[in-house]
């Protein structure tokens, strides 16, 4: 095979070769002190170069011609359809955004470039990692370098500062003809996140696939392949696993309803009742996210082959589920003998300390997983606003019928004036947020000021009816 070198990882000692026609790379053993270059003109076989002299006849404009027009045939011209008649009216609106990503992302691809897909770390952005893996898997092989696709599962809900650090050290390690690629999956909307872009932007290509509501200052907005469904007349009913899943679907006609049903069941979308698939999935992708010793046996964080690997074992598959069923029906029990309640006239306000309910032995259920559990307990036909602490951390769940009224980004950003330099990141939706503060001593303050904030809001909201 005659090509191009158009990418070498010095740490791997591996380089990849495009060939004449654009369609194949090919991953070649060159060692750590290889003589090759990096647009070389070279011939292969056997997986090792044979001759640097393949080329003369070889032009590099019209091989990466080649790879474009192949990108370009890959991608698919008609929108994804979930079936769900309000997500794809949303899905028509983004699909011009979503496949010129797609053309971004499968060129990196193409030619082996380095990616870096970080996907957060519950049932919403697991599912959504798998979705885009299991596409990836389905293409043809030779059509991605699979080896330069580094996954990583976020345990924030922001791109901090670090994380860019550790970015930009993995992409020292190549060169390659291309830019690298981040790829970031619900990660939020935060200001928190405006370091790590302001750090790592310029230096690599950035896909943001994400359905939070847009805080005004959030730097990512800016960002050319920013996708978000609120900015396409849609909201955050619109998952972010859905969306990666949808993304994928630009290029790919891998089966990816589970996942979406999961991302939907797990982030509690509205439109969760109109999936069939996903349910059972999206309690297992909970707990396995949140203790992934459970799979792993070790500390380290779980990889979509992972996820994967546990989801297709029957017999593992079942073990999982019935122990998360188990172990979130034993915290819930505990958890409603120890809340408390505080009534306004259209809703009760639940404050409950989660570090009383701790298990030693796993982190299942993480406090914002078991706050949307919890939501449903307490409601019993009555809207509910839910509030579960632990050390630095406050998860808020909020009844639809309330969410407008109770505000809560809008408590959230009082909260911040009113305690300045001790909330860190607070955000989220209506109905489900989030906040770190920088003492955990003080919760307890904060914890009282948004649950008074909020009875003040949903009371003057029966005042007004």
């Amino acid at each position: 095979m005659n090509g191009i070198v158009t990418c070498i990882n010095r740490y791997r000692g591996v380089s990849y070769v495009v060939a004449e026609d654009g369609s194949t790379l090919k991953e070649i053993e060159t060692g750590s002190a290889t003589g090759i270059k990096l647009g070389e003109k070279v011939c292969v076989e056997e997986g090792r170069v044979v001759s640097d002299r393949a080329g003369e006849e070889l032009n590099k404009e019209k091989v990466f011609g080649k790879v474009d027009a192949n990108v370009d045939e890959m991608l698919h011209a008609e929108a994804y359809k979930t079936g769900i008649a309000e997500i794809d009216k949303a899905t028509e609106r983004m699909w011009q955004k979503l496949t010129e990503a797609a053309r971004l992302f499968l060129r990196k691809a193409a030619v082996g470039a380095p990616v870096i897909i970080r996907f957060h770390n519950d049932a919403d952005g697991s599912s959504g990692a798998v979705g885009l893996f299991e596409s990836l898997n389905s293409l043809a092989a030779g059509s991605h370098a699979s080896s330069n696709f580094r996954w990583i599962m976020q345990r924030g809900v922001a791109y901090g500062k670090e994380d860019a650090f550790y970015d930009i050290l993995a992409f020292g390690n190549y060169s390659c003809v291309e830019k690298p690629l981040l790829l970031i999956i619900d990660f939020g909307t935060s200001e928190g996140s405006n370091q790590g872009i302001a750090k790592i932007e310029g230096k690599t290509d950035i896909i943001w696939l994400d359905h939070h509501p847009i805080e005004e200052n959030f730097a990512g907005r800016e960002l050319e392949h920013y996708i978000n469904p609120w900015i396409f007349g849609s909201d955050s009913g619109y998952t972010a696993g859905l969306l990666a899943c949808v993304f994928a679907h630009a290029f790919s006609d891998a089966d990816t309803s589970e996942m979406e049903g999961a991302s939907l069941v797990g982030d509690y979308s509205r439109f969760a009742a109109e999936k069939q698939k996903g349910g059972e999935a999206a309690i297992i992708l909970d707990l396995i996210t949140s203790d992934p010793r459970i799979v792993t046996g070790g500390g380290k964080d779980l990889t979509p082959s992972e996820i994967v690997s546990a989801l297709s074992d029957k017999k593992k598959r079942d073990e999982l589920y019935s122990y998360a069923r188990m172990r979130l029906d034993e915290t819930l029990d505990a958890g409603l003998r120890s809340i408390r309640r505080m009534k306004t006239p259209v809703a009760d306000i639940f404050l409950l300390d989660y570090s009383e309910l701790r298990s030693a032995s796993t982190k299942y259920p993480l406090p914002g997983r078991f706050s949307s559990k919890l939501l449903s307990r307490v409601e019993e036909g009555r809207p509910a606003v839910v509030m579960v602490y632990m050390g630095k951390y406050v998860s808020i769940r909020v009844s639809g019928a309330v969410g407008e009224r109770a505000d809560v980004p809008g408590s959230i950003a009082d909260a911040k004036k009113a305690f300045p330099g001790l909330i860190e990141s607070g955000g989220g939706h209506r109905n489900a947020a989030s906040i770190k503060v920088s003492e955990a001593e003080r919760i307890g303050e904060v914890v009282r000021f948004l649950a008074e904030t909020i009875k003040e809001k949903l009371s003057a909201m029966e005042t007004r009816t």
